[in-house]
């Protein structure tokens, strides 16, 4: 029972090791830009961004943007 026993440790133990190494590559690799690149004929809509933050700080809540509405230009 203790050789079992320590097998299944030692197996967990290289099992989790391996589960460590495997995930650096994750944490080194660059993140997505800041803001995307928009072209002429897109901008981020202001306004509608500045309405929603506005009733949002009346009502306790913070707004993060994941993707910040956009509206399209004429040129």
């Amino acid at each position: 029972m203790k050789t079992f026993l320590r097998s299944a440790i030692a197996t967990v133990s290289v099992a989790a090791l391996a589960a460590c190494t495997s995930s650096h590559q994750l944490a080194t690799a660059p993140g997505p830009a800041a803001q995307p690149a928009l072209d002429g004929h897109y901008q981020g809509d202001v306004r509608y961004i500045a309405a929603v933050e506005h009733i949002a700080r009346k009502r306790g809540v913070q707004v993060r943007w994941v993707n910040p509405p956009v509206r399209r230009v004429d040129q």
